[in-house]
C-alpha cells in the first residue's frame, strides 16, 4: 500500500476514534450529571437555564459559526489570517456581552421570570470565554489534533459537571447550573490555549480576514441557522408553555442528542476533514460515505428504536415519574434522529466539496417554513409542534440527500437503502424481540425487566447485522488494529 495513502486511512480511523471519544465520553459525561441534577433540581430550574443559554446562543452565532470551518478549509493559512480573527471575534463577543448585560433587566417583561436578569448577568463571560478559542481550536484542527480537542472536550465537561453537582447538593438550586457553565466553558478555554501552543499578536489585515470571512459566510449561515432555529425554539416553548415544559423538552433533547453528537456529529466533523482531502478521487469518496453511513446507522438504529419503545420505563429509571412528561417527547425526536443517522453523512461531504452556498439556501428555506410551523402550531398544541417540525426536518434531509445524486452519482437512495439493509433488518427482529420479551419481564423491578428486554433485543440485533454483513467484524477488527498501532507508536515516542 501507498506509505501516504496508508497513513491517511490510519489518520482518518484515529480521527474517528477521537471524535466519537470527544462527544461521546464529554457528552456520556455531562449525560450523567444532568440525570443527577434532574433527580435535585426542578423542570422549572432546567427551563430557566434553557432561556438563558437560548440567549448566549443567539449572540454566539455572530462570532463563533463559521470562522473555524473557514480556517480548517483554506488551503493555506499564515498568521495574518488567525490573528485578523481573532481580534474581530474578540472585539464583537466584547461588544455583545455588554449589550447582554444592558438587556438582561428586560427580559421578565417577556419571560415573567424574575430570576432570568441576574442570570443572564452572570452567563455573559461565556460569550467572552468562547470568542477566546475560536482560532486556537481551528489550528489544532488543521494539524487533525482530534485526540487533543477530545481530552479538552472531556475534562473541561467533567469538571463543570463536578462543580454544578457541588452546587447542587449545598442548596443553590439553578445558580448549580449556571456555575457548571460557566466552569466548563472557562476549563476549556484555558486547556484549548495551551494544547494549540499559539500566541496571537496585534496584527490585523483587511485583504486576510476578507478571504476567511468569504468561506466563512456560507458556514456561518449553515450553522448559524441552525443554531438560530434550535434557541428560537427554546425562546418560543419558554414563552408560550413555560419553564416547566421547556424543562421537560430539553430533558429529552438531551437524552437524543447524546446520541447524535456522540456518533452523528462527530463523525461529521471528522469526514468534513478527510473528504477535503479527497476531493479528487471519487471512488475514495463513496468509499469513505459507505463505511460511515453503515456503522453510523448500525449503532444509532437500535439505539434510537430501543429509546422510543422504552422511552417511559427509561425515563422512570433514570429521573423518576415526575419528569415522564418527557416520554413522548424523546418519542417523536428519536423518529427525526433515526432519519438523520440513515442518510448522515450529505452535509459534510457537500460542505467539503465547496457547495456551502447551495446547502445555506436550502437550510433558510427550511428554517423558515419550520419557524411558520413552530409559531403557528405551538399555540395549539405542544405536541403537535413537536411532530410537524420533525417532519419538516426529514423533509429536508432527504432534499440535501437527492441533491448529492448530482455530485456523486454514486450517492443515491437505493444505493443507500442497499448499504442499510442489514441494519434494518435487524431493527425488525430487534422490535419484534421488545414486543416478545417485555410481557415476560413484567413481574420483575422496571429496570431489571429494562436491562433484561434490552439485553436480548439487541442481541437479536447484532445477529442479524454479522450474518448479513459478516464483513463488518473484519472492518471493525482492522480500525481497532490500525488504530491501536497508530496509538502505541505516539504513546512511545
Amino acid at each position: 500500500m501507498n506509505p501516504d495513502k496508508h497513513s491517511f486511512k490510519i489518520a482518518s480511523i484515529q480521527g474517528i476514534f477521537w471524535g466519537v471519544f470527544r462527544n461521546w465520553g464529554g457528552e456520556i459525561i455531562a449525560f450523567l450529571v444532568f440525570l443527577t441534577l434532574a433527580r435535585i433540581l426542578t423542570p422549572a430550574d432546567f427551563g430557566l437555564i434553557a432561556l438563558g443559554i437560548a440567549f448566549i446562543g443567539i449572540m454566539e452565532i455572530i462570532i463563533t459559526q463559521g470562522f473555524v470551518p473557514s480556517l480548517v478549509r483554506l488551503e493555506s493559512v499564515n498568521s495574518k489570517h488567525l490573528n485578523s480573527v481573532f481580534l474581530v471575534c474578540m472585539s464583537v463577543s466584547l461588544g455583545l456581552a455588554l449589550l447582554l448585560w444592558l438587556i438582561a433587566d428586560w427580559t421578565p417583561r417577556v419571560f415573567n421570570e424574575p430570576q432570568l436578569p441576574v442570570i443572564l448577568k452572570s452567563l455573559c463571560p461565556i460569550l467572552i470565554l468562547n470568542a477566546l478559542s475560536i482560532v486556537p481550536r481551528a489550528v489544532l484542527m488543521r494539524r487533525m489534533a482530534f485526540r487533543e480537542i477530545a481530552v479538552r472536550a472531556v475534562c473541561s465537561t467533567a469538571l463543570g459537571g463536578l462543580v454544578g453537582l457541588g452546587l447542587a447538593l449545598s442548596g443553590f438550586g439553578v445558580w448549580s447550573l449556571v456555575g457548571q457553565q460557566l466552569a466548563h466553558t472557562l476549563l476549556g478555554t484555558v486547556l484549548i490555549w495551551f494544547m494549540a501552543s499559539w500566541h496571537p499578536k496585534l496584527q490585523f489585515s483587511r485583504s486576510a480576514f476578507q478571504e476567511v470571512a468569504h468561506t466563512s459566510f456560507h458556514f456561518f449561515g449553515i450553522s448559524g441557522i441552525y443554531t438560530a432555529e434550535t434557541q428560537i425554539r427554546s425562546f418560543a416553548i419558554g414563552y408560550f408553555m413555560g419553564t416547566s415544559i421547556l424543562g421537560f423538552f430539553r430533558l429529552a433533547r438531551r437524552i437524543v442528542d447524546l446520541i447524535i453528537k456522540a456518533f452523528i456529529h462527530s463523525v461529521g466533523d471528522t469526514t468534513m476533514t478527510i473528504y477535503s482531502k479527497l476531493n479528487n478521487n471519487p471512488q475514495h469518496i463513496w468509499n469513505t460515505f459507505r463505511t460511515h453511513n453503515f456503522f453510523v446507522g448500525m449503532i444509532c438504529l437500535p439505539i434510537f428504536l430501543l429509546m422510543f419503545l422504552g422511552s417511559p420505563s427509561i425515563i422512570k429509571t433514570l429521573v423518576g415519574s415526575e419528569w415522564l412528561q418527557a416520554a413522548p417527547i424523546i418519542q417523536i425526536l428519536c423518529i427525526g434522529g433515526t432519519i438523520q443517522a440513515l442518510l448522515g453523512g450529505g452535509n459534510p461531504l457537500l460542505q467539503a466539496q465547496g457547495n456551502t452556498a447551495l446547502l445555506l439556501k436550502i437550510r433558510v428555506i427550511i428554517t423558515s417554513v419550520s419557524m411558520v410551523i413552530l409559531f403557528f402550531l405551538i399555540q395549539i398544541d405542544f405536541y403537535l409542534m413537536l411532530i410537524g417540525t420533525v417532519i419538516w426536518a426529514i423533509s429536508g434531509k432527504l432534499v440535501n440527500f437527492h441533491i448529492l445524486r448530482f455530485v456523486h452519482p454514486n450517492l443515491t437512495f437505493v444505493s443507500i437503502f442497499r448499504n442499510q439493509i442489514p441494519n434494518l433488518c435487524g431493527a425488525c427482529l430487534l422490535a419484534i424481540g421488545w414486543f416478545l420479551c417485555r410481557p415476560l419481564f413484567q413481574p420483575l423491578p422496571e429496570y431489571v425487566g429494562l436491562f433484561l428486554t434490552t439485553a436480548i433485543a439487541s442481541a437479536l440485533y447484532l445477529f442479524v447485522v454479522f450474518m448479513l454483513a459478516p464483513n463488518v467484524i473484519g472492518q471493525i477488527k482492522t480500525m481497532v488494529s490500525l488504530l491501536m498501532n497508530k496509538t502505541s507508536e505516539s504513546m512511545s515516542s
